[in-house]
């Protein structure tokens, strides 16, 4: 891997935890160090490669920065981060493995069905498990031990809804999704309780999952009935895959293009596509990370990732980084050092501390509640010129 950061950056993205109030050493040497094990599960190959990739490398960034910085309470963090291929089988192997390699957090699963399985048994093990990008509900259990950093599915339908009612762009919207791993029928159901009970009207469009998502022609029977009965606005809870198909069928077609546009998850990280400049203008997206965004840390990171990898970092890199600070808060916080790192009481303390921290990262500012929810508060952007803005209502 080349290089990360220069010390200037480090310097800088060192203070994104809220436990940096004192000036950090920068490029101390930690390599002698205790090594921390975080254990990562995540597709890395197979047909969800991309997102796993992205968590895997926005943590690295961050673990190579803590320990640029001197570690955390006498370790170096160290992150070994397992392909699970996307399967939740092969997830809950992985989890057993990384046990054995002296695993001592979880961070995982990448998606919520690998974070299902997971979480049972590192309930059973007491383990603090911090998945990045679980979005569905009920994918952190009921046992306690469980944290996300994004938001969930409910909320994500709940912010969009509130915020086209706050706002009054319209009362009349279609949503449009599909029941996947990406939670597109929990938004949606979320997005029309919300909706209605702001006085809104909603009309549901299930994209049936039997349907490919890899050609204009795919959403064509939708887009007829959309012409039928023209909405003001479309909500599209949709996977990134199905949201470009989506929009690429919707923009040749031509006759619904005064419809605004606004999702989430499925169309963050679109900009950089060669077809975003026409596809995304005027679309809203609940989104908690923006490259462009005019922040110090967030451009540090941004420069940091494109050193590295080569590429624009996407909002689950961006969640893989912001997992590293919170679980580097948390032991901090849990007070854990080498020499009491074997009690007993180990795993309580981490578990305990992740209610107790607030991480300044670059996705918002972060804590958390008992049932592993993010305090993180919302964000909605609209695209103007090929850039995220901050949508302000003309009067």
């Amino acid at each position: 891997m080349k290089k990360i950061l220069s010390l200037c950056l480090v310097l800088l993205l060192a203070c994104s935890f809220a436990a940096c109030s004192s000036t950090p050493h920068v490029g101390i040497d930690s390599s002698a160090l205790d090594p921390f094990v975080i254990g990562g599960i995540g597709p890395l190959t197979e047909d969800r490669g991309d997102y796993g990739r992205s968590v895997y490398q926005g943590a690295q960034i961050a673990v190579e920065e803590i320990n640029a910085t001197g570690g955390v309470n006498g370790f170096r963090l160290v992150l070994n981060f397992q392909d699970s291929k996307g399967d939740p089988q092969t997830a809950v192997t992985l989890y057993e493995k990384l046990l054995d390699n002296d695993m001592k957090v979880l961070l995982g699963g990448v998606f919520s069905d690998e974070t299902d399985a997971l979480i049972p048994i590192a309930a059973q093990d007491g383990l603090l498990m911090v998945s990045p990008t679980s979005s569905r509900s009920d994918a952190l259990g009921t046992t306690g031990n469980g944290f996300r950093i994004c938001f969930s599915d409910v909320r994500l339908g709940t912010i969009a809804a509130n915020f086209i009612a706050d706002n009054r762009l319209t009362t009349n919207v279609s949503v449009i999704w599909s029941d996947d791993v990406f939670g597109g029928k929990e938004q949606a159901e979320a997005f029309q309780s919300a909706f209605e009970s702001r006085g809104g009207t909603v009309e549901s469009y299930e994209i049936p999952k039997e349907e490919p998502v890899n050609a204009a022609t795919d959403y064509s029977s939708v887009i007829d009935r959309l012409q039928n009965d023209p909405p003001e606005m479309i909500y599209l809870a949709l996977s990134p895959a199905e949201s470009k198909a989506f929009l690429k069928a919707y923009e040749w077609d031509g006759a619904l293009s005064p419809v605004k546009i606004i999702g989430s998850s499925g169309l963050e990280g679109m900009l950089e596509s060669a077809e975003a400049p026409t596809m995304l203008e005027g679309t809203f997206v609940v989104t908690s990370f923006a490259s462009d965004e005019d922040s110090t840390l967030v451009q540090s990171f941004v420069s940091a990732y494109r050193e590295a990898y080569g590429t624009t970092p996407d909002r689950y890199a961006a969640d893989g980084y912001d997992a590293v600070y919170a679980i580097a808060e948390g032991l901090r916080k849990a007070g854990i050092t080498p020499e009491n790192v074997d009690n007993d009481d180990f795993n309580r303390k981490m578990v305990s501390a992740m209610t107790k921290i607030t991480v300044n990262g670059i996705t918002g500012t972060m804590s958390w509640t008992t049932d592993g929810e993010t305090t993180r508060p919302a964000s909605v952007k609209v695209i103007q010129s090929g850039r995220y803005t901050t949508f302000v209502k003309a009067q």
